[in-house]
C-alpha cells in the first residue's frame, strides 16, 4: 500500500517534491481519492483467498475450485483469486493472515482449534448429530449462524465466516480385529482425536495422539489396535485397506463436517450488500455441489474396500447407545465449565427437537388447535389418504389410510377442508376432506376395482381426468461433457412433489444419468402401457445444444459428445414418440440449454368464455400435446436456486403454493415472472407442433 501511495505522490510533486508543498499535494490527493484500497477499485472487489488443504485435495479442495469458478463467472465486481497452501502463509496461520488483513480470505477446516475457539468442534462438526443438511439448516436459518461468528469473535478474530462445504461421515475406525461390544473397546490402544478420544476414553480405550502420516507404520507394527483417520475416499489414499480389514462406517463422533470460508471483516464491509449475497449464495451451492461429489466419491471408495476383502459395517446398536451417552455425559461437563458451549448445545437441541418431525417435540408443538365443527362419526377413505400432523399438505405426514379403511372423524376444521380423525380413542392427525367420507354414504360409491396405484382424478362434474404419469428423467455425471450440479436433485425433488400432492404414478427407480438408448426405451414402454385416458409428464434436466446451422435443438444423454450428435436426442426424436402414444394429455418438462427450440408453434387455446368449470372441462377433453421450458434459445443456468436449478426452484413452488385444480397455461406466468426476476433466461410454455396436439391442456388435480 505505502509503495503505491508513494508512487501516485511523485507522479503529483515530481520525484524532488518536498516539504510543504509535498505535504498539501498529499492531502489534496489523499481527499480527491488518490489512494484506492488494496482489493477494492471502482467498486471491484479482488479476493486473495489462500487454501489450508490443496485444491486437489476431494471435496473440501476441489470446492474451492467451484466456488471461484462460480463467482468469477457471475459477476466482474468480484474476482477470487486463489493461493495453494504455503503460498501466502503457512497452512496453520491461515485464520490468523485473514483476521489481521495479510490476506483477504481463507479456506480450510478449523475444528483442531477447539483449545482457541471452545465449542468449534460442536458448531462445525457435532457428534451424533441426525444429518447434515439440518445442522445446516440451523447454521444458515436460525441462531447457529450467529452462534459461529459469536465464536470467531469471542477468540479475538476479525472474521466473516458463511459456511461452504460439507464432507459428509468419517469412518469410525479401522481394526486388526471385529469390534462386536462396548467390552471389545476396553484397553485398545486407538489411535484418535478431538471429541471422539474424549468419548472412546470414557468407554476403557486408551486414545493415543499419532500425526497422520505415522498411522500406516504404527497400525502395521501393533503399536495401536485401531484408528481413525477420515473420510472413506481419503483413507483409500492412504491404502489403510492394506494394513485393516474390519472397517466400521459411519462415524458417530464425525458424522459431517462443515468447512467455512473466512472474510476479514474489513473487506466484507467494504462489499456491497450485492457483492456479499453473491457470495452467499455461492457458498450455498457449492455446500449441494460439495454434497454430490462427496456421496460419489465415499460409494466409490466403500465399493473399493469390499472388493479388497474389508468387512465395512456400521456399528453395533450396543456401541452406539453406549457411546451416545457417553458424549451427553461429556457435552454436559463441557456446558458446565463454559456457558458459550452450554448456550450452542440447547440453541442446537432446541433445533433438532423442533425439526424431528414431531416425535420430541413438546406437547403443544405436537397437536395444532384448530376450531372444529364436531362430526364424531365413522369413516372410510375412499382411496389412498395421507393422515397429516396438522391441516395442510405440506405438513409431516403421520401415516397412510388404505382404500376402505375405517376411522372416526371427530370434526372438520373450520375455514379448511380437513377432518381430525381418531381410531380407537386415539387422535391420529388430519386427512383431506375429499378422500374420506361417512361409511354408510360412501359405502355404495367405492369403485371395488379402485387401486391406489390407479388414482381416478375428477373435477365436480367434470369428466373424468383420468390416471397421471411422470416419467423424470436427471442428468449429471456426463461421461464426455461438463458435470452439472442440480439435475438429479431436481427430478427427485419434482417426484416426491407430484407423487405426493398430485397423486401422480412416478415411474421409478428415476432415470438418472441415462443413455439416448435408456432414454428413448423407456418412452417406447409408455408407448406401450399408455391409454386415451392417462396423462403423462415428462421431466427431463441435464445438457442441451443447438445446431447453429438447422437451429435443431437436442438433449444430451450421460453418454453424449460435445462434437458428435450420435447419442443425442433431436427434438424430431421426442415429437415422434409423443406422436405414438396414445395418452390424452402430454407435457414435456424440459430444464436446459436451447429448450424452447422443441416449441414451434402457438401457444395453448385461450378461450376462456363460460368460467372456469367449462374451461377445464373443454381442456380435458381435448387432447394435448404441450412443452413448458426453462428458456427459449438460449442457454440457462444449472444452479442458483440452492439446492435446485432457478427455473425447478419456482416450478415446485408454484406446484407447492397451487391449491385449486389449474391447467398449466394458468400456472405458468407465476412460474415465468419467478425465474425472469432471477435469472437471465425466460420460459416458455407452448403447443409442440406436429405432435398431435388438439387444442387441450395439461390439467394439474391437487389430492
Amino acid at each position: 500500500m505505502i509503495a503505491r501511495w508513494s508512487t501516485s505522490f511523485r507522479k503529483i510533486i515530481g520525484e524532488r517534491g518536498q516539504g510543504v508543498l509535498g505535504l498539501v499535494c498529499l492531502c489534496v490527493w489523499a481527499f480527491i481519492g488518490g489512494f484506492p484500497s488494496d482489493g477494492q477499485a471502482d467498486g471491484k472487489v479482488v479476493l486473495k483467498m489462500q487454501a489450508q488443504l490443496p485444491t486437489s485435495f476431494p471435496v473440501i479442495g476441489s470446492s474451492i475450485r467451484y466456488f471461484a469458478d462460480q463467482v468469477n463467472q457471475r459477476t466482474d465486481t468480484v474476482q477470487v483469486k486463489i493461493y495453494e497452501p504455503g503460498k501466502l502463509v503457512g497452512p496453520m496461520e491461515v485464520l490468523p493472515a485473514v483476521s489481521d488483513g495479510r490476506i483477504d480470505a481463507g479456506w480450510g477446516f478449523y475444528s483442531y482449534l477447539e483449545a482457541k475457539i471452545k465449542g468449534i468442534t460442536l458448531l462445525l462438526s457435532p457428534p451424533f448429530s441426525a444429518s447434515a443438511e439440518k445442522h445446516y439448516r440451523w447454521l444458515s436459518e436460525r441462531s447457529g449462524r450467529k452462534r459461529l461468528l459469536k465464536a470467531f469473535q469471542d477468540a479475538g478474530y476479525h472474521v466473516m465466516v458463511i459456511p461452504a462445504v460439507i464432507s459428509s461421515a468419517e469412518g469410525f475406525g479401522w481394526f486388526a480385529k471385529p469390534v462386536q461390544r462396548v467390552n471389545d473397546l476396553k484397553g485398545m490402544k486407538l489411535r484418535y482425536t478431538g471429541y471422539g478420544a474424549k468419548i472412546l476414553a470414557n468407554l476403557g480405550a486408551t486414545p493415543v495422539m499419532l500425526p497422520g502420516g505415522e498411522i500406516y507404520i504404527a497400525s502395521e507394527r501393533g503399536v495401536i489396535d485401531g484408528f481413525k483417520y477420515s473420510t472413506p475416499y481419503v483413507d483409500k489414499k492412504q491404502k489403510f485397506y492394506q494394513i485393516a480389514k474390519y472397517y466400521y462406517y459411519p462415524s458417530c463422533f464425525q458424522p459431517f463436517t462443515i468447512t467455512p470460508l473466512l472474510i476479514n471483516r474489513s473487506t466484507w464491509n467494504r462489499m456491497t450488500t450485492v457483492q456479499q449475497k453473491l457470495i452467499e449464495d455461492v457458498c450455498a451451492d457449492t455446500i449441494h455441489w460439495g454434497l454430490k461429489e462427496d456421496k460419489r466419491l465415499t460409494e466409490e471408495a466403500l465399493t473399493f474396500f469390499k472388493a479388497q476383502g474389508v468387512t465395512v459395517s456400521p456399528l453395533r446398536q450396543e456401541i452406539l447407545d453406549a457411546a451416545k451417552l457417553a458424549w451427553e455425559t461429556y457435552a454436559k461437563k463441557l456446558g458446565d465449565e463454559n456457558s458459550e458451549f452450554k448456550k450452542n448445545y440447547l440453541s442446537y437441541l432446541a433445533f433438532f427437537d423442533e425439526d424431528n418431525e414431531g416425535k420430541r417435540q413438546p406437547p403443544e408443538k405436537q397437536e395444532p388447535h384448530y376450531d372444529l365443527e364436531p362430526i364424531d362419526e365413522e369413516y372410510v377413505a375412499l382411496k389412498k389418504a395421507n393422515i397429516r400432523q396438522s391441516a395442510s399438505v405440506e405438513s409431516h405426514k403421520i401415516k397412510q389410510l388404505a382404500k376402505g379403511e375405517t376411522i372416526t372423524a371427530l370434526g372438520r376444521v373450520r375455514g379448511k377442508s380437513w377432518i381430525l380423525v381418531a381410531r380407537d380413542g386415539e387422535k391420529l392427525g388430519y386427512v383431506y376432506e375429499k378422500l374420506i367420507g361417512p361409511k354408510e354414504t360412501y359405502r355404495g360409491y367405492v369403485d371395488p376395482d379402485f387401486t391406489p396405484e390407479t388414482p381416478n382424478h375428477t373435477y365436480p362434474d367434470q369428466p373424468v381426468a383420468g390416471t397421471y404419469h411422470a416419467l423424470l428423467i436427471g442428468i449429471e455425471n456426463y461421461q464426455h461433457l461438463p458435470p452439472l450440479s442440480s439435475p438429479i436433485e431436481d427430478v427427485t425433488a419434482i417426484g416426491n412433489l407430484l407423487e405426493e400432492k398430485y397423486g401422480f404414478i412416478v415411474d421409478r427407480p428415476l432415470l438418472l444419468d441415462a443413455t439416448r438408448e435408456e432414454i428413448l426405451r423407456k418412452f417406447g414402454v409408455f408407448r406401450e402401457k399408455l391409454t386415451k385416458d392417462d396423462n403423462l409428464l415428462i421431466y427431463y434436466a441435464g445438457h442441451g445444444t443447438i445446431d447453429q446451422t438447422t437451429k435443431r435443438g437436442y438433449w444430451q444423454p450421460v453418454n453424449a459428445d460435445k462434437s458428435n450428435p450420435a447419442n443425442w436426442i433431436a427434438n424430431e426424436d421426442i415429437r415422434n414418440a409423443l406422436v405414438a402414444m396414445h395418452a390424452r394429455h402430454i407435457i414435456v418438462v424440459a430444464d436446459s440449454c436451447y429448450s424452447g427450440t422443441i416449441t414451434r408453434s402457438y401457444g395453448p387455446l385461450k378461450y376462456k368464455d363460460g368460467g372456469k368449470e367449462e374451461w377445464i372441462r373443454r381442456m380435458i377433453k381435448l387432447k394435448s400435446r404441450t412443452a413448458l421450458t426453462s428458456g427459449g434459445t438460449e442457454p440457462v443456468i444449472d444452479n442458483g436456486g440452492g439446492e435446485n436449478s432457478v427455473f425447478a426452484k419456482y416450478l415446485l413452488q408454484a406446484l407447492r403454493e397451487n391449491e385449486q385444480i389449474i391447467d398449466m397455461d394458468s400456472l405458468f406466468p407465476s412460474i415465468r415472472e419467478r425465474v425472469v426476476w432471477n435469472a437471465r433466461q425466460t420460459p416458455i410454455y407452448e403447443t409442440i407442433q406436429f405432435a398431435g396436439h388438439d387444442g387441450g391442456d395439461f390439467i394439474l388435480v391437487p389430492q
